[in-house]
């Protein structure tokens, strides 16, 4: 959890984008005037075609996947991972050698914008603040 809290928290900074990109058109830009003219179209059109088209395409991907942990489509679900963990978590509780601490969880019905959870576990000193704050209801246990 504290890498992929830092991984959201630490941004790309803005002026290393630019920088890439600048030195990116620079590149390309450099490499068309030190072209031999007598090696053919496949050297002088082709080439720097796909090369422009491969950096391109990789400065689109890296800006794509930046914030891999949000809300986009090729983003990871992160719910459903925490669903699984906060399940594990009440059953190696109620397993454990004091199962009553179990009992001090609830589970919350999660907002609708979740499509992924149904609902949420939560402490018992946290649900007035829960259900006051976000205006959410207590779930029934399964």
């Amino acid at each position: 959890y504290t890498e992929m809290s830092s991984h959201v928290s630490v941004p790309l900074p803005l002026p290393y984008c630019h920088l890439c990109r600048t030195l990116m058109l620079m590149f390309l830009l450099v490499y068309a005037t030190h072209i031999d003219p007598t090696l053919g179209s496949i050297a002088n059109i082709i080439i720097p075609m796909v090369i422009a088209l491969a950096m391109f395409g990789i400065d689109a991907i890296s800006s794509e996947i930046e914030d891999p942990f949000g809300d986009d489509p090729n983003d990871f679900e992160l719910m459903p991972v925490i669903h699984r963990i906060e399940m594990e978590v009440l059953l190696i509780l109620s397993a454990g050698q004091h199962p009553d601490i179990s009992h001090d969880f609830v589970w919350v019905s999660a907002p609708e914008e979740y499509a992924f959870v149904d609902r949420f576990l939560v402490h018992q000193s946290n649900l007035s603040f829960i259900q006051d704050t976000l205006g959410l209801d207590v779930a029934e246990a399964e």
